[in-house]
């Protein structure tokens, strides 16, 4: 997206930049810092620069894309406008958003059927193993996702890993060879059954897919006049702390 306004107006090119989770702390911070001097006019960001950045002065936030919940949608349009003076929250996104949300959350909390198929995947490895533990990358998961049934999504590999290590079905320990991640896997054999709702995090990934469909039905349901005074309304009651702490908490 940065590249592409870059391209859009190129006059401006040097005043757009980009910050997401991949960079490293010093990176995040220099940019950080570019945009709070605007050094950085234009910064395009995941909802990470959301996450405890006070910037006051900033007039215009723009979401693009469907956030995944209300806390998400607050953090994101809270930027704007914590100076107090007048600002413009920009909501660009629509019906065709919500799948590409519902794609993702269903990649990282995946159906019985495609564990079931990842499960398969990591019996066969280790019988390929001679019963042995062994080692699988994103590589190896790569060629599974090519290969399956289910079009089985690395994401859902590495959850089904999580959650069959939790429920006990396999052993499973990270560990870096010539500097890439790899997963040392070993498949337990005779354990009873169990119901992947036992699994903390699978049930956690199940309640953000309730989450955002509630979200969902609401952002895109709701009227004009609604969204527009949800937007606007305060994020938190205005004290004199948040006051005297230049913290208006206004949008």
């Amino acid at each position: 997206m940065a590249r592409a306004l870059r391209r859009r107006v190129p006059q401006l090119a040097l005043l757009i930049g980009f910050y997401n989770a991949g960079l490293t702390p010093k990176e995040r911070k220099r940019i950080e810092e570019l945009f709070r001097t605007d050094a950085l006019l234009v910064l395009v960001a995941t909802s990470a620069f959301g996450e405890g950045v006070n910037i006051p002065n900033i007039r215009h936030v723009v979401l693009y894309h469907l956030p995944f919940n209300e806390i998400e949608f607050n953090q994101m349009s809270g930027r704007a406008g914590r100076d107090g003076r007048a600002a413009t929250i920009h909501l660009l996104f629509g019906r065709n958003d919500a799948l590409i949300n519902e794609q993702i959350l269903r990649d990282v909390t995946p159906d019985h059927d495609v564990l079931a198929e990842v499960y398969r995947w990591l019996r066969s490895m280790q019988r390929a193993h001679q019963g042995h533990a062994f080692t699988v990358d994103i590589d190896d998961m790569t060629r599974m996702s090519e290969n399956s049934a289910h079009h089985v999504s690395v994401a859902s590999t590495i959850c089904g890993i999580a959650v069959f290590s939790e429920l006990g079905l396999i052993e499973a320990h990270t560990s870096f060879i010539a500097g890439h991640k790899a997963c040392s896997i070993s498949v337990k054999e005779d354990v009873d059954r169990v119901e992947l709702t036992d699994s903390i995090r699978y049930r956690e990934g199940l309640g953000e897919q309730e989450v955002f469909q509630a979200f969902r039905e609401w952002v895109l349901g709701c009227d004009d006049v609604s969204l527009r005074q949800r937007v606007s309304h305060p994020i938190a009651p205005q004290t004199r702390q948040d006051l005297e702490g230049g913290d208006l908490g206004t949008r």
